[in-house]
């Protein structure tokens, strides 16, 4: 299953978000090229600036989609199996980088927690590139965007929720996040557990803090990864149905008038059909 947003295509889409904002600021000046003598369009104006808007939502979308992923990979890489070869790419572990420093500069963490994080990552993510080539080396091409198998998965379970036509993954939805969250609790329960024995004693334990907030995220990712690939199956039934229209129209048989065929509106007006 690859992953909802092609995130290495980041500076594509920030530099078009850019051109957006700038021909936003050339149609609010009164034109195409602004300046002093041109004509206000109120009309293009509006569309230029729902344009901007849009550009900004979809700048920001992307922002945080990789703020997540920089939260939840380093955990990612652990719990699963089988990654595409650019699901990990150069992007996505700079975020890791940038997340793991903010972290132990706000916390007050010892230095060996993010150093450990970021070093079983690179280690899991090599890893993965290793296996990734084996894998193109016999003919066995996986989706370079594959987000991985869940190393957790129940099948009783999943068998459970496919009879009932649920189409989300329970085990990357549900227990993956869930696991991440107890450990997080496990080492807040424990504040003397072996790993602050190690290193030194604070009130919260920052290992319990990330896995808890990792946890979440990887929720509240996969949530959006969920309604994202539902939304696209959505899309791909209503194309059925508009296909199904299309032959239904094109029998000559059809009377004048309209009917609903499946939810949609159509219409035969006069030999042309519509819908």
């Amino acid at each position: 299953m690859s992953s909802p947003e092609d995130l290495s295509k980041f500076v594509v889409k920030t530099k078009a978000s850019a051109d957006t904002f700038q021909n936003a600021a050339s149609s609010l000046a009164g034109g195409e090229g602004g300046g002093d003598g041109a004509i206000f369009n109120p009309m293009e104006a509006v569309a230029a600036g729902i344009r901007a808007g849009n550009a900004f939502a979809q700048m920001f979308k992307v922002c945080v989609l990789l703020l997540a992923r920089g939260i939840i990979a380093p955990v990612e890489v652990i719990l699963r199996k089988n990654f595409g070869e650019r699901y990990f790419n150069g992007l996505v572990t700079l975020m890791v980088i940038i997340v793991l420093a903010l972290f132990y500069s706000t916390s007050r963490m010892h230095w060996l927690y993010p150093v450990g994080i970021g070093a079983v990552y690179l280690i899991l993510v090599m890893q993965n590139q290793w296996f990734c080539f084996k894998r193109d080396r016999v003919g066995d091409y996986w989706h370079s965007y594959s987000e991985g198998e869940s190393k957790i998965r129940i099948r009783v379970v999943d068998e459970f929720f496919a009879k009932w036509n649920f189409t989300f993954d329970v085990s990357t939805l549900v227990f993956e996040p869930l696991e991440v969250i107890l450990a997080g609790v496990v080492c807040l329960a424990f504040p003397g557990n072996w790993i602050n024995l190690i290193f030194e004693s604070y009130r919260v334990n920052p290992m319990a803090l990330y896995l808890i907030v990792a946890g979440v995220v990887l929720f509240l990712y996969q949530l959006y990864c969920y309604l994202y690939r539902r939304n696209q199956l959505l899309d791909e039934k209503d194309n059925r149905v508009i296909a199904e229209i299309r032959e239904k129209l094109a029998a000559p048989s059809n009377p004048v008038g309209t009917f609903s065929y499946k939810g949609v509106t159509c219409a035969v007006l006069g030999g042309r059909n519509e819908w």
